[in-house]
Parts: C-alpha cells; sequence; structure tokens
C-alpha cells in the first residue's frame, strides 16, 4: 500500500534569479570559473551545451548559429531565466551580436541575452579602458575577428598577441602560468591601459588577480566579464568582490545583440 503524502509548492516569488549558460561541448573551463565568480547565494545557475567544432576557423564558428536555437530550447521551460549567455567571444565575433540574440531567442523567447563580447564591450566601458592589449589562444583570422568587433564598443585593441591554436580541445590546456606571462608581456607595452584575455575555454581567471598586482593595471577575461555582465542584466547590483575591480562597476551603457 502506498501512502499519500501531502506537500506544498514554493512561492516563485521566493525563487532566486536564474541564468542560463550555453556552454561549449569542447568548453571544460567556464564552469568551474562561474563556480569561483558567481555569488555565492540569490543565483540559480542552469547549463546547456551545443555542438561545436575542435578545428577552430572563421568558417566553424559561423556554423555554430546554426544550432544555438536548439541548444537554448533545452533550457527547462517551465524556468523564468532572467538572462541566457552563450558562451563563446570568438563564435559571437564571427557571428555577429545580434544574430547571437535572435538565434537564442527563437529557441527561448522573451529573455535578455549576452555572451564574452558584448561583456568585454560594456566591461570596457564601465571601467573606461581606451588602450587595450588583447591576449588570444587563436589564429590570426580569429584574434584579429575578435580585436575588430571589441573595438566597436569605443576601445581601442593597439596590441595583439595569439597562442595561435586552432585545436579548440587544447585551449583548455594551456598551462595557466603561460596565460599569466602572455597577460605581463601585452600588459607592459607603453601606453596600454589594460589587457582582454579572450576565450571563455582558456584558463585565465585563476591569474587575473596575479596578473592585476603585478601589472598594475585591469585585467579582464571573457569568463569574468560574462559573469559580471549576465548579474548586471539580470538586475543584480550588489558588489561583487570575487570579480575583482569589475565587479564595483555598474553596467554603464547599452551595448549592441
Amino acid at each position: 500500500m502506498t501512502k499519500q503524502l501531502s506537500y506544498s509548492l514554493q512561492d516563485p516569488a521566493s525563487e532566486p534569479v536564474c541564468l542560463g549558460l550555453i556552454v561549449l561541448q569542447v568548453d571544460e573551463t567556464i564552469e568551474p570559473d562561474f563556480r569561483r565568480l558567481m555569488p555565492e547565494e540569490g543565483v540559480r545557475l542552469l547549463h546547456s551545451r551545443i555542438p561545436s567544432p575542435d578545428s577552430i576557423t572563421p568558417e566553424t564558428l559561423l556554423e555554430m548559429g546554426k544550432v544555438l536555437p536548439a541548444s537554448a530550447a533545452l533550457f527547462p521551460p517551465q524556468t523564468n531565466l532572467s538572462v541566457i549567455a552563450y558562451a563563446c567571444t570568438s563564435g559571437t565575433a564571427a557571428m555577429g551580436e545580434k544574430r547571437v540574440e535572435q538565434q537564442v531567442r527563437k529557441g527561448y523567447p522573451g529573455v535578455a541575452v549576452t555572451n564574452p563580447l558584448s561583456a568585454l564591450k560594456a566591461a570596457l566601458a564601465a571601467l573606461d579602458l581606451r588602450r587595450v592589449a588583447l591576449v588570444s589562444p587563436y589564429m590570426k583570422e580569429v584574434a584579429d575577428e575578435t580585436s575588430a568587433r571589441l573595438e566597436e564598443g569605443g576601445s581601442k585593441i593597439e596590441w595583439v598577441g595569439s597562442f595561435n591554436q586552432t585545436a579548440d580541445r587544447l585551449v583548455a590546456r594551456i598551462d595557466p602560468a603561460s596565460v599569466l606571462e602572455a597577460a605581463l608581456t601585452m600588459g607592459a607595452e607603453s601606453g596600454c591601459e589594460a589587457v582582454v584575455i579572450s576565450c571563455t575555454a582558456l584558463p585565465a581567471v585563476a591569474v587575473l588577480k596575479d596578473a592585476e598586482q603585478r601589472l598594475g593595471k585591469p585585467v579582464l577575461a571573457s569568463n569574468q566579464a560574462l559573469a559580471w555582465h549576465m548579474l548586471r542584466l539580470a538586475g543584480i547590483e550588489a558588489d561583487q568582490p570575487q570579480l575583482g575591480a569589475l565587479g564595483m562597476a555598474s553596467l554603464r551603457v547599452a551595448t549592441a545583440a
């Protein structure tokens, strides 16, 4: 005999802010990074995956746009997501921010949409950083496209350094010490106000504090900026010390989507 048990449902008004993150199939970095970057309370983070190529070229990055709606549609339909982020910096640069927004909303309508490129542009504007160096893991064509798209936000990417990697599965394997050394090298350029480390798969978050202290200037990374931008778009304005100097900044300008 099965006994009928009583229960009550939680009040939706008491639920935390819910955010959605679309993660590349090959990315092993952003999920552990977000566990460090998101506040411990008041936010619930849900993940979806998107098929992604191992060989990163402008052409393969564009292909991901075709399956973005299906990945967005995998979030629970009964969950009221405040923001969905497509977690690919170079993919957004190739596709365009507007197309990313359109494709995500095909799968999950009526939601705010962001991506690391929009987040980095907003972060640079919030901190009023104009002369910037970029560290990218990818081939010159991909790095240059990311640089050009970042400049649309008003900052000037005057120096670009790359690991020139095309195999995405190896990006997460790059030693954080190498990422730190790259940031220090690029940040030492005369007149450089800040360093941006691009790519959600690159292990950059762990070295941000050290890089900033040694350079004496802001160092931003795709995952750090994306976490900050998602929180701000969701209306969470409280300071986030785990995000460094960026965690104290407010969203100053609307970025292109």
